[in-house]
């Protein structure tokens, strides 16, 4: 077995002792106004930091564009949501007047009616699934899934 003239003792501290020395020069070398500012009892001046805008990075962003941004590319939306809208009116209307259940479906479908081009499947399902729910919401027992459909189903023929 080979013997060397350094222990594990004398090689722990030199290395202690490089370190000290490293930390030392870093401290000293990009500390020195905090490192005085602390011997002195100041808080450090930082003339940089001084009502600096950070500007936030959304990491996201390359994969969507903001609503305000997206142009619409389909006119059914546009329809939709007027549709929506006077949806959400005549059952609240309804609701305060204490309507009967058969004569808000006869308005729901006339207001139906009036948009024939609205011939997307997934833009009628989530209209007719928001038509129930509007309806619970305003105290009506709600109208079945069936009932809804054939409002659709007379409106566009």
């Amino acid at each position: 077995m080979i013997e060397l003239p350094y222990s594990f003792k004398d090689i722990l501290l030199t290395v202690a002792v490089l370190l000290v020395i490293y930390y030392g020069y870093v401290i000293l070398r990009y500390y020195r106004e905090e490192l005085s500012a602390f011997f002195k009892g100041k808080a450090p001046s930082h003339a940089d930091d001084q009502e600096e805008e950070v500007e936030v990075i959304d990491p996201f962003e390359r994969y969507y564009k903001p609503v305000t941004e997206q142009p619409i590319e389909n006119e059914n939306y546009i329809l939709a949501e007027e549709l929506i809208l006077r949806i959400k009116e005549a059952i609240l209307d309804a609701g305060d007047q204490q309507t009967e259940e058969a004569e808000v479906l006869s308005t729901l479908q006339l207001l139906v009616q009036e948009y024939p081009t609205l011939k997307d499947e997934i833009l009628r399902a989530g209209i007719s699934e928001m038509i129930i729910s509007e309806m619970k919401i305003h105290g009506f027992i709600g109208p079945s899934r069936s009932e809804v459909d054939g409002l659709w189903k007379v409106a566009l023929g």
